[in-house]
C-alpha cells in the first residue's frame, strides 16, 4: 500500500501526484473532465469529514476507474489502494466491500506488467470469498466466474509461455467451482436456476478445452501460481493434464444434460443438443465410438417416443449403439443434425472470423475435401493442399442421422485463423498487419 497505515495521503498530494505528470492529458479531456471532477469531490469529502469517510472508497474507485481510460496505471493503483484502505477501515480488514478494488488492483498490476501481484491481487479476493460463505456455497459463484474470466483473458493476451500460468490459476478455479455446481445440482433446496448452473458449467468446459488445446500446441512447462487450500473432491480434482481436462469437461457436460433432464417439462431440441455436445467432446478428445453412441443417442431424443426416457449416462449412450431396430426420422432431429457444424468449445475459436467454405466432412468429423466455387478463380494446387492441411485441423460435428454421425458435403461456417486466412484471401490478408509469432512454446 502507498499510503501508511493509520492515513490515506490527502486530495492535494494526491491531486499534485496525479495530475504532475499528466497535465497534457487533462487539457486533451472533454469538458466534463471527470478526473478533475473526482478530485473536488474527494477533496469537498475530506474537508468535510475525514480521511476515512464512507464515501470516499466509491470516489477513490471511480476516480481509479477515470484514470484507467486515460491508460494511467500507476496513477490508478494509487486511487484503488487508497479507495480500499478506506474500505477496510470502515468494514473490515476482510470485507466482501474489498472484492471490486482487489479486481482492479489485478487489473492495474496486470496492465503495468506485474502477473506476480495481480496474482496476490486475485489471491486476496478468492480467500476474503470463501471466509464469508464457505468452500462450496452457491454465493462463491459470482467470484469464481470473475476469477475465471480473468485468468482466460490473460491467457488469450499473453504469450504461450506467460500465458501458461494462467491457465494453471483457471484450472485450480475450474476445479473449484466444478465441486460446487455439482453440490448445488444434487441439493434438494437449491436456489441456482439452470440456466445460471449451465453458463458456469460451460465456463469449466472453457477452461479445460483451453488446456488440452494449449497441451497439444505447446506442451508442458514447469508450474507456477495460485496456491490453493481449498479441499476438492478426488475424482474431479483438477489437473493440468489433457486426460484430467477430458475427464472434468466431461463430468460439466454430463452435468448439463442432467440440468436438461429435470427441467419439466424437458425440451427435446436442448436435452439432444446437450447430449450431441457430450459427443462432440468425445470427438475433440479421440473417443471414436463414445462420440458415435453419443451422437446416435443425441438424434433418437429428438423421437416423440424419447421425451419419457432421456438418458442417464454412459450405460444409455452403450445402449445406443443397438441398430437392430429400423431407423427413424424425425423432423427435430433433420433440423438439429443435418447439416456438419464448428465445434467450438472455447473463446480462441469462438473470437476467430468466420468464412463459409463447401466443404466434404467425414463421419470423424474432419474435413476431407473443399469444393472451389466455379465463378471464382480457385487457388492454386499448391495453396489449396495447405488450405486443406490447415482445414484437417479443425473438428467439425458430422451430420448426424439415426443410424449416427456420417459422411456429407455442405457449405459450413469454420473459423479462420490468420495463417488460414492468409491462404483463402494473399491480398487481404497482406493489407492486414498479422499478429507475431508465438514462438515461445515453454
Amino acid at each position: 500500500m502507498p499510503q501508511s497505515a493509520n492515513r490515506a495521503p490527502c486530495c492535494a498530494a494526491l491531486l499534485a501526484l496525479l495530475l504532475g505528470p499528466f497535465s497534457h492529458v487533462a487539457s486533451a479531456q472533454t469538458t466534463d473532465n471527470s478526473v478533475a471532477l473526482l478530485l473536488s469531490a474527494i477533496e469537498r469529502q475530506e474537508s468535510g469529514s475525514d480521511a476515512y469517510a464512507p464515501a470516499l472508497g466509491e470516489l477513490y474507485f471511480s476516480l481509479g476507474r477515470a484514470l484507467t481510460i486515460e491508460q494511467a496505471h500507476n496513477e490508478a493503483l494509487d486511487a484503488y489502494q487508497t479507495g480500499m484502505q478506506a474500505e477496510r477501515i470502515n468494514h473490515g480488514l476482510r470485507s466482501l466491500n474489498q472484492l471490486p478494488y482487489l479486481f482492479a488492483i489485478a487489473d492495474s498490476h496486470q496492465a503495468l506488467g506485474d502477473s506476480e501481484r495481480a496474482t496476490d491481487a486475485l489471491y486476496s479476493a478468492y480467500h476474503i470469498a470463501i471466509d464469508h460463505h464457505g468452500e462450496q456455497s452457491g454465493a462463491l459463484l459470482p467470484v469464481l466466474h470473475r476469477l475465471l474470466e480473468w485468468q482466460l483473458n490473460s491467457y488469450q493476451s499473453s504469450s504461450p509461455r506467460a500465458g501458461f500460468s494462467h491457465l494453471i490459476n483457471a484450472d485450480k478455479i475450474a476445479g473449484h467451482l466444478l465441486s460446487v455446481l455439482i453440490g448445488l445440482g444434487d441439493s434438494d433446496s437449491r436456489t441456482t436456476s439452470p440456466s445460471e448452473l449451465i453458463d458456469s458449467y460451460q465456463q469449466v468446459i472453457e477452461v479445460n478445452h483451453t488446456i488440452a488445446e494449449h497441451l497439444e500446441r505447446y506442451g508442458l512447462p514447469g508450474e507456477s501460481g495460485f496456491s490453493f487450500t481449498t479441499v476438492q473432491i478426488a475424482e474431479r480434482r483438477p489437473a493440468t493434464n489433457s486426460q484430467a481436462s477430458y475427464r472434468n469437461g466431461k463430468i460439466a457436460l454430463e452435468q448439463i444434460i442432467l440440468e436438461r433432464k429435470r427441467a419439466n417439462p424437458a425440451a427435446p431440441a436442448e436435452l439432444a443438443e446437450a447430449v450431441a455436445a457430450l459427443g462432440d467432446w468425445y470427438l475433440e478428445f479421440g473417443q471414436q465410438r463414445s462420440a458415435v453412441d453419443a451422437y446416435r443417442l443425441a438424434y433418437q431424443l429428438t423421437l416423440p417416443a424419447a421425451a419419457s426416457t432421456p438418458p442417464e449416462g454412459d450405460s444409455e449412450l452403450a445402449a445406443a449403439s443397438d441398430s437392430s431396430t429400423e431407423p427413424a426420422y424425425s423432423p427435430l432431429g433433420e433440423q438439429l443434425f443435418n447439416q456438419p457444424r464448428a465445434i467450438e468449445f472455447n473463446r480462441l475459436s469462438r473470437n476467430l472470423d468466420r468464412r463459409e467454405l463447401s466443404v466434404e466432412v467425414d463421419d470423424k468429423g474432419r474435413v476431407a475435401a473443399v469444393d472451389w466455387p466455379t465463378a471464382e478463380p480457385a487457388p492454386s494446387d499448391a495453396a489449396q493442399k495447405k488450405i486443406l492441411s490447415q482445414l484437417k485441423k479443425l473438428r467439425v460435428r458430422p451430420s448426424i442421422d439415426p443410424t449416427g454421425p456420417r459422411a456429407s458435403r455442405a457449405l459450413v461456417a469454420l473459423p479462420i485463423d490468420a495463417k488460414l486466412l492468409a491462404l483463402l484471401d494473399p491480398s487481404g490478408a497482406e493489407a492486414s498487419p498479422q499478429p507475431p509469432e508465438q514462438s515461445d512454446h515453454g
